[in-house]
């Protein structure tokens, strides 16, 4: 075998790898939603691994304020203390989905006027994307990742709301912010949420539930990102019913199959992936 080959062997094996060890995160924190404590020795043995490699998952977790990490294993935090998954872990989780999503949403970009970008690990993509414009965000981060990319010049016009910084999720909030975007009206809206019900859209807290209220209602056409994981996801905080939302992508599964079916007969344009 010619050492190219080989060298392409391992590349593949590495991408499989870091996508089983994504899924493998994920697939953990939704078993710590249901349990109060999952023990270093069982997690090796169900998801086929070391030890080791569940130590670093836990580490990882325990690191991002996650999970509390105790003799043998890791415990759940209590939900007062635990309300959000932090943006990095998030990033993680449905990478190439996520990826396929952004670059959907960025074919509904107008070439001009003014955007709401809500901050997110799904919309965050969409930074590769924008060119033109006017884009309204509550993301430092996509702020920054827009600077990296247009520091000698160009790009759209950004306008970062003001706020309180939400450490985890990553987006600015409160009061000051929703006054903020208040003063703008936005062609369209691309967001994305915690999780999804029959009623509408949820997040994990009222402040950032709050921010998503106010893009969405000055906005003329409302984008919702959403991978597959979010119809099975739950969050505590009410945003916005479904009759708000003009258009879903998503990533169409056998499970969230019937519920998209359903957002159609409602006439929301869905979009898959």
């Amino acid at each position: 075998m010619h050492d190219y080959e080989v060298y392409l062997l391992k590349k593949k094996k590495g991408i499989q790898v870091g996508i089983m060890n994504r899924e493998r995160r994920k697939e953990i924190l939704a078993f710590l939603e249901q349990n109060a404590f999952l023990a270093t020795s069982s997690a090796a043995k169900h998801w086929r691994t070391s030890e080791s490699s569940i130590r670093r998952d836990f580490a990882f977790f325990a690191e991002n304020g996650l999970v509390r990490r105790v003799q043998g294993g890791v415990r759940r935090l209590e939900k007062a203390e635990n309300t959000s998954i932090p943006l990095p872990v998030r990033n993680e989780f449905f990478a190439e989905e996520k990826r396929r999503i952004a670059e959907r949403a960025a074919q509904m970009l107008p070439p001009e006027g003014a955007v709401f970008l809500h901050g997110g690990s799904t919309t965050q993509l969409m930074t590769s994307y924008l060119e033109h414009g006017c884009i309204v965000t509550d993301s430092v981060g996509i702020c920054d990742q827009l600077g990296r990319k247009y520091a000698g010049g160009g790009g759209p016009e950004v306008i970062l709301s003001g706020g309180i910084f939400d450490l985890k999720a990553g987006v600015l909030c409160g009061s000051r912010a929703e006054a903020m975007l208040s003063q703008y009206r936005a062609d369209i809206a691309f967001f994305s949420t915690r999780g999804l019900d029959e009623e509408g859209l949820l997040d994990t807290n009222d402040q950032v539930a709050a921010i998503l209220r106010v893009m969405i209602r000055r906005c003329a056409k409302a984008v919702l990102l959403a991978d597959h994981s979010k119809f099975t996801a739950f969050g505590v905080a009410r945003v916005v019913a479904w009759h708000e939302i003009d258009t879903v992508i998503t990533r169409r599964t056998e499970e969230n199959s019937e519920f998209l079916d359903a957002l159609a007969r409602r006439k929301i344009e869905i979009l898959t992936v």
